[in-house]
């Protein structure tokens, strides 16, 4: 997987042994190796730290992060 979408509200991003974690609210959390991704976009809200956003800028993995509610805005 080189591009990981997140379109659901309330997920939260944390890194553990070079592995990106994806927690769901009340559905557990899945996780992915930083290694094979190259691009997060995300649509919703999102909750991560500084440290996600080093270990992204270490492994060169983009984060774009978009309006839902107005498709002409990117931030």
């Amino acid at each position: 997987m080189e591009t990981l979408f997140i379109d659901r509200k309330s997920i939260k991003l944390s890194v553990e042994n070079s592995r990106l974690m994806v927690h769901y609210p009340s559905q557990g959390r899945n996780s992915l190796p930083l290694t094979n991704l190259k691009t997060i976009i995300a649509s919703s809200g999102l909750e991560l730290d500084t440290t996600v956003l080093r270990m992204l800028n270490k492994h060169h993995i983009n984060l774009v992060v978009t309006n839902s509610k107005d498709s002409n805005a990117i931030a």
